[in-house]
């Protein structure tokens, strides 16, 4: 654990690079610490701070959603509604909603889309940071939720990666 006697400024407009791709993206800004009570008067450091943000993959309830659906929008076609009407549209939502409510969905898993949009991100975050020299990744900040502990757990296997849940993140 750190402990922090400098406070931290933000600067927006001192942002250098935004990259954007499919499961996570990079902003570097700058902070300026202003000094402790203990350090010399006027003493102002400036760093810069690499963060990168990953999504986590697809979870488990996306695709049972999905299949959900689609057994929905499939009965009431068998029924002779038009797919596009609002009762079709209506049980779609029903049956996606009841996905969700289901106890074993509370805190599901990776799908295994999920898994392999990990394995994925994992493999583009490393080239990036070779191709654009970026720094490396030191700590990861992560929820307590299942999807995205094993989304760290993918993307940034590394034991000298420190891997701390943050539970106001879920």
């Amino acid at each position: 654990m750190r402990a922090f006697h400098h406070h931290y400024s933000i600067r927006p407009p001192k942002i250098f690079h935004f990259i954007r791709h499919k499961l996570f993206a990079r902003i570097n800004y700058m902070a300026t610490t202003t000094p402790s009570p203990s350090s010399k008067r006027g003493e102002e450091q400036t760093q810069t701070f690499t963060l990168y943000f990953v999504r986590h993959g697809e979870a488990l309830h996306n695709e049972l959603e999905k299949q959900a659906e689609s057994s929905a929008l499939s009965l009431a076609i068998s029924e002779g509604y038009d797919p596009d009407s609002p009762y079709a549209k209506n049980r779609m939502e029903e049956a996606r909603k009841a996905i969700l409510r289901s106890e074993s969905m509370e805190d599901p898993p990776l799908s295994k889309l999920g898994v392999n949009q990990a394995k994925k991100a994992k493999k583009d975050l490393e080239r990036l940071i070779e191709i654009y020299d970026l720094p490396p990744v030191e700590e990861v900040w992560v929820s307590p939720l299942q999807r995205t502990l094993q989304t760290a757990s993918i993307v940034f296997p590394y034991t000298a990666v420190d891997i701390d849940e943050v539970p106001a993140l879920s």
